[in-house]
């Protein structure tokens, strides 16, 4: 089924210094409702990258690794300090599993060698690195409250008068105060 996209299905991305942005359409539409996905804004330079950060709205950062001003993996270091809020994908010439492995690990949604890339898979890829950074995001404010909610718990139990004591299932204590 062919369906018109809205104004809440596109995702604004912002690209830095993706040599095939033009063989991908990836470049600024005239109208925006008419593709997936649409690159916001192209520059060549992590400081590029963070002005605009802070002037424009971006659902996701489209990067490569080799930029003028910064080189591999710390390239996704400085782009989630920038950006820790949005999540980054990777586009680079460079096809190693052991580096796509790191930038995974360092915050990168996903790592995509640039021989590699069809309109298909960059869809793909942005659509499914924004879903898995809200869960990701989602995630860490679960954990923090939880986390919040146990320091509550802990202080009721160490501020109350009366002995109390917590045992498990198998009899086991977990908790006197």
């Amino acid at each position: 089924a062919i369906t018109t996209p809205t104004e809440e299905s596109v995702r604004r991305a912002l690209a830095i210094q993706l040599i095939n942005a033009l063989e991908f359409g990836l470049l600024k539409n005239e109208n925006p409702l008419q593709g997936a996905n649409m690159v916001g804004w192209l520059t060549d330079t992590v400081e590029e990258a963070g002005i605009l950060l802070q002037e424009h709205h971006y659902d996701i950062v489209l990067s490569d690794l080799h930029l003028p001003d910064c080189r591999g993996l710390k390239t996704v270091e400085q782009i989630k300090a920038l950006a820790p809020g949005l999540p980054i994908v990777v586009l680079t010439g460079l096809d190693n599993r052991d580096a796509g492995r790191t930038a995974i690990q360092i915050g990168a949604q996903d790592y995509i060698c640039k021989n590699d890339l069809t309109s298909q898979i960059l869809e793909n890829s942005i659509r499914f690195a924004i879903e898995r950074h809200r869960l990701f995001m989602e995630l860490e404010t679960k954990k923090k409250r939880l986390e919040e909610n146990e320091i509550l718990f802990q202080r009721i139990i160490e501020k109350n008068a009366d002995g109390m004591l917590l045992i498990s299932e198998n009899g086991r204590i977990t908790l006197a105060n």
